[in-house]
């Protein structure tokens, strides 16, 4: 069969209407109603009509995952001959399916199309679409704990948004190196430059941006036990958010409010806006912080003594962390399910969940995380009368 030249328009609306069906947000066609994420047939059928496939015919062997879908894509479309015109358009598209690979988990995939685009736009000397790539491949480094390459790139980025004058790039930039030292605990340094990005984003009036620093400045208030200050630096970034109808926003202040009052003791008030965040998260596709939230309300439950709710709630974050490739946040699920079987005597399940929790935290280096379900373990050890055990682990605790 003889395939049509693809418009860059038609693919553009798959990458839209897939990147819609990944975050629950609506799709271009106009349609109110949140889309589900996407099966395999209707990405297929999706692709089939963005490339003028007839629908009887079949592609052989069949994608399994989503970069593939993309990719077979990119491939027709380099195929159809594009002007020289159209090439920033094909930077542009290729960049936005990275950022739908980034949702989806599939970091690796991501990457290797950012890095097409990097190297494209320093052929055609498009330097805000080189920052805007440093930036997005320094997230994925975030998120996978790589704090170095991640702060290396977002640094890169935001030299070069200063170059270029973009000031809005400069703020994006600043907060997401906040972000990095806030993760490793250098809170001094994340207030500084969450606050110079503040500054920036009200003279430029980017009020999604305000909100989220208000959110990540209240966070450091919280951390630092300030938590009446942090639920009011919250409370004023819920208004931003429901402005622009940034629902996964509003979620995320909801779920670090109850966090808030948690760490206060007020368990009734942080149940209430944890499953404020919940209902939110539920209706935007936001697995991640739908994973977050299902552990603190495990915790709740627990200092609640209700055993059997901490469960299931543990076991629905495992379910959704799994899902999303987070092996911190499975390590995390792991050690509370651990206290869970400690608290009912089921002793030798409690072993199983701790030692899987430790296994996944030296897998990931995650230090900080192996240091507490160490502790955790040792603990338990010792009310079981376990004390060699439970006294090598504690050592091992403190000496992280």
């Amino acid at each position: 069969m003889k395939k049509e030249k693809i418009p860059i328009e038609e693919l553009t609306v798959l990458v839209e209407r897939m990147r819609s069906a990944v975050d629950g947000s609506p799709s271009g066609s106009g349609s109110s109603d949140r889309l589900k994420k996407c099966s395999v047939d209707e990405v297929l059928a999706i692709l089939r009509s963005a490339c003028s496939v007839r629908a009887e015919d079949e592609l052989d062997p069949r994608p399994k995952r989503p970069s593939e879908y993309f990719d077979i894509a990119l491939g027709a479309l380099g195929k159809s001959g594009n002007s020289p015109s159209e090439e920033e358009g094909m930077l542009r598209l290729i960049f936005e399916m990275g950022k739908a690979l980034s949702l989806l988990g599939e970091w690796d995939d991501a990457i290797s199309y950012f890095e097409k685009v990097s190297s494209g736009a320093k052929t055609c000397g498009d330097r805000k679409m080189e920052a805007d790539t440093l930036r997005e491949i320094g997230r994925i480094n975030r998120r996978r704990e790589r704090w170095a390459d991640a702060l290396g790139k977002y640094s890169k980025s935001k030299r070069i948004y200063e170059e270029i004058g973009d000031r809005a790039g400069v703020a994006s930039a600043s907060n997401c190196i906040g972000a990095v030292y806030f993760e490793q605990g250098e809170l001094d340094s994340a207030k500084g430059h969450y606050e110079h990005a503040l500054k920036v984003a009200l003279e430029l009036g980017d009020s999604k941006l305000v909100a989220q620093l208000s959110n990540n400045l209240a966070t450091i208030a919280n951390v630092r036990g300030e938590h009446m200050k942090a639920v009011s630096l919250y409370e004023k970034a819920l208004p931003e958010f429901s402005e622009i109808e940034d629902m996964r926003g509003k979620a995320e202040v909801y779920h670090n409010i109850g966090m808030s009052y948690a760490d206060m003791g007020e368990w009734v008030k942080a149940g209430e806006f944890y499953e404020k965040s919940l209902q939110i998260s539920r209706k935007a596709g936001d697995l991640e912080l739908i994973s977050n939230t299902y552990l603190n309300k495990a915790e709740l439950c627990m200092k609640l003594y209700e055993w059997s709710a901490a469960r299931l709630y543990c076991t629905k974050a495992l379910e959704a962390f799994g899902s999303l490739g987070d092996r911190l946040g499975m390590g995390e699920a792991y050690k509370l399910l651990g206290l869970v079987a400690d608290s009912q005597g089921e002793w030798e399940l409690s072993t199983s969940y701790f030692e899987n929790a430790i296994r996944i935290d030296e897998e990931c280096g995650c230090l900080l995380n192996l240091a507490e379900t160490c502790m955790d373990y040792g603990l338990a050890c010792a009310r079981r009368d376990e004390n060699e055990q439970g006294r090598e682990l504690l050592k091992r605790s403190l000496t992280i």
